[in-house]
């Protein structure tokens, strides 16, 4: 059972590596295709103001400009959708740990332990509380934050 759960969360743990290089590469070709896209903007802005008789080439550099900051904003909205999934595979690790934690001690009381044995009692009590928080990890993953926030009671 524990390799089960060992080699589910080295798998998760490498898919999410890699999810985050892939955000931090969207990200800076982000950055990188937005700094361009206004270089072009004031290049063509520019321009039209050295060459006030010919206004064609200034207003194809500025709409050139402009094209690219929308290329720019789809990157932004692809790298919001891979952050949200990165917090969500995030969620799924902690609650895949939670529960590696609380099967591994579970390994450890043996079967012919006693059963009111104060160190039996409190790995068991260490493993509920454990299978407890990975449910509400698992609960909180699941609904909307903003409706499930916890509140600080007063």
């Amino acid at each position: 059972m524990s390799a089960a759960w060992d080699l589910a969360r080295v798998t998760l743990q490498a898919y999410f590596n890699r999810n985050l290089s892939q955000v931090t590469l969207i990200f800076w070709l982000t950055v990188v295709i937005m700094i361009v896209g206004f270089m072009i903007i004031v290049f063509g802005i520019v321009f039209a103001l050295q060459t006030p008789q010919s206004n064609l080439p200034a207003i194809i550099a500025v709409l050139a400009g402009v094209i690219t900051e929308f290329v720019g904003a789809t990157f932004l909205l692809v790298y919001r959708s891979t952050m949200q999934q990165a917090v969500d595979y995030t969620k799924t690790l902690e609650r895949i740990n939670l529960v590696g934690m609380a099967m591994q001690i579970l390994d450890t009381i043996r079967d012919d332990a006693q059963a009111d044995s104060l160190k039996n009692v409190t790995k068991a009590a260490v493993v509920k509380a454990l299978m407890m928080q990975s449910y509400e990890v698992e609960k909180y993953a699941t609904t909307d934050p903003a409706k499930s926030a916890p509140r600080s009671e007063k």
